[in-house]
């Protein structure tokens, strides 16, 4: 298993706020994720109901949509996105 370190952490969210096609919305949720991030395993486990309290939205429906959109523009976050329950992992590149 590999260790995700806080800068790569730091340096996946940046390359994530630089692509054009993410929403404000999405980058907060890519946010979330990494502050859940399980440094050894590199998988986050959270429900879309803490994602979108956590983000501020009323709607899971809107975190699902933006986990969707996140999987989208590259392939760095794999999710489960649709379940009551997302799996989050980021992969190195």
């Amino acid at each position: 298993m590999s260790k995700f370190t806080t800068s790569q952490k730091l340096f996946w969210l940046t390359c994530v706020r630089f692509d054009r096609r993410v929403t404000d919305y999405a980058y907060r949720v890519a946010s979330v994720i990494a502050e859940h991030l399980n440094e050894h395993s590199g998988r986050a486990f959270l429900s879309l109901d803490t994602v979108a309290f956590e983000t501020g939205s009323k709607w899971p429906r809107k975190a699902v949509r933006a986990t969707k959109l996140l999987q989208a523009t590259g392939g760095s976050i794999g999710s489960a996105a649709g379940q009551r329950t997302s799996t989050s992992r980021i992969t190195r590149t």
